[in-house]
């Protein structure tokens, strides 16, 4: 059984133009927890973002699940992101040229920097992930870094409109997920997924986690956040 990650980057986007205070990621994450997330995740800004320390703070404070913070792979945000104390960060691209072309960290051009990052949040207890693309190098280079796990980036997945085209990339996936597990990285998946895929990703895929957002949000903005995470819950589960 995989886990259910909810990201409330498209709720704190969606209040940031629409300019509605109303519009609160924290109610948003009890929400998704009482559909049956388990976990939150939240997106520690490099620049001006749509989550302010606010919304961070609180979430952390008040969510009873896990609590995962992605963090763009800047050592002068280390800091800031272990006092949010986060069960798991995800590292991400801060700018390109740290971002390979399909969007994941490239942790094989960025191994410095990223292998500090993973042993000084390892340190503090937190289990490190990086974003990647799923391409073998990246994965055995996570490996090389120290992670604890790679969440695969499906961006891809999205763009891809031929059923032969998505089942090449399934079956890439399946070999990336299985190159994962005898690594000893945790697997997971993000971007691209949808109510309508994520069996298909499921039964090709060995992953652990989907972490998910936008497709959850359309969903929510016609039945609500509690029901819309419940019937990818159930998928997930």
């Amino acid at each position: 059984m995989a886990r259910l990650v909810i990201h409330l980057g498209p709720v704190a986007e969606f209040r940031e133009a629409a300019k509605a205070r109303e519009v609160d990621p924290v109610r948003a994450a009890l929400l998704a927890e009482i559909g049956g997330a388990d976990g939150i995740a939240c997106t520690l800004p490099d620049e001006a973002g749509p989550f302010s320390d606010r919304d961070i703070r609180i979430v952390r404070e008040m969510i009873r699940t896990d609590f995962v913070l992605f963090v763009p792979a800047l050592d002068s945000l280390a800091s800031k992101a272990m006092g949010y104390s986060p069960n798991q960060v995800v590292l991400v691209p801060a700018k390109k040229p740290g971002a390979t072309p399909g969007g994941g960290l490239d942790a094989l051009g960025q191994a410095g920097p990223i292998e500090k990052l993973v042993r000084d949040f390892r340190a503090q207890e937190i289990r490190v992930s990086l974003l990647v693309e799923p391409m073998i190098p990246q994965i055995k280079a996570a490996a090389r870094l120290g992670a604890d796990g790679v969440m695969l980036h499906l961006g891809r997945l999205e763009s891809l409109k031929k059923a032969a085209d998505r089942d090449d990339l399934l079956e890439n996936l399946s070999g990336v997920s299985l190159a994962a597990e005898k690594m000893g990285l945790s697997a997971s998946v993000i971007n691209g997924v949808t109510y309508q895929n994520i069996p298909s990703i499921l039964s090709n895929v060995r992953i652990g986690e989907v972490c998910a957002g936008r497709t959850v949000f359309g969903r929510a903005l016609w039945i609500g956040m509690e029901a819309a995470v419940r019937d990818l819950a159930a998928l997930v589960h």
